[in-house]
């Protein structure tokens, strides 16, 4: 197990495919699918993606926005998408998002993340960044697991550790991996709409979705392995 965060990532997603095309059928399965499924009303020509990993997510929104932005933590997966990119003129800068950034005031329309915002280590510091960059009238997308749903709460009555990435109460991870897949923050539905508001975000659309599609969406907070939350920027 690696103590450094960026050195566990590129390590983890060494052997990882430059990209893959994303296909929605009905509705989303999958944390990527579920932020295009998200942003597929959304308008404006400036997006970013944060974590953008092997570029997927970009890729499947290449003509959609007229500028391709991402930042991603892990060298090796923001050269990944660079390639799976090539040709689209993207964007891509090595960052944390809790660190300073370089882009101006409301220069984004849309940005979103997958899976991330449970990684970041100041979570105060990175909504403070999206809300900077972000356009008055802009969008935020969000998703993370779900530590409310109903396995997890059946968990926690049994005494065990509810783990949003790796199984056996996030021991059980990949070479390299850290601790539950480096979670460092839990949400649920309710938390993240509070901490959209806080940040000057209106969740205006939420959903549930995973493998078994519309049914999650039927009672989100029990039945989703995951939370996708669209906010407009106040």
């Amino acid at each position: 197990m690696r103590n450094n965060f960026k050195e566990s990532y590129n390590l983890v997603y060494a052997d990882e495919n430059p990209s893959e095309e994303i296909h929605i059928k009905g509705f989303p399965r999958h944390r990527n699918e579920a932020l295009v499924y998200l942003a597929s009303g959304i308008p404006g020509n400036r997006v970013l993606e944060i974590g953008c990993g092997n570029g997927s997510v970009l890729y499947a929104l290449r003509d959609k926005f007229k500028e391709l932005h991402g930042i991603e933590f892990s060298p090796v997966r923001k050269e990944k998408a660079e390639i799976a990119l090539k040709g689209f003129n993207p964007k891509i800068i090595e960052a944390d998002i809790s660190s300073e950034l370089e882009y101006e005031a409301g220069y984004f329309d849309l940005v979103l993340w997958a899976d991330v915002i449970e990684h970041v280590a100041d979570l105060w510091k990175a909504m403070e960044n999206i809300k900077r960059i972000t356009a008055k009238g802009g969008f935020l997308i969000t998703t993370t697991p779900n530590i409310a749903k109903i396995k997890a709460r059946a968990s926690f009555l049994l005494g065990r550790f509810p783990s949003t990435s790796a199984k056996d109460e996030g021991f059980a991870v990949r070479k390299h991996e850290m601790f539950d897949g480096g979670h460092l923050h839990y949400f649920t539905f309710s938390m993240l709409k509070k901490l959209y508001l806080k940040y000057g975000f209106k969740p205006i659309k939420t959903i549930g979705f995973g493998r078994f599609g519309r049914i999650h969406n039927i009672y989100p907070a029990l039945l989703s392995s995951s939370i996708g939350i669209i906010g407009k920027k106040l």
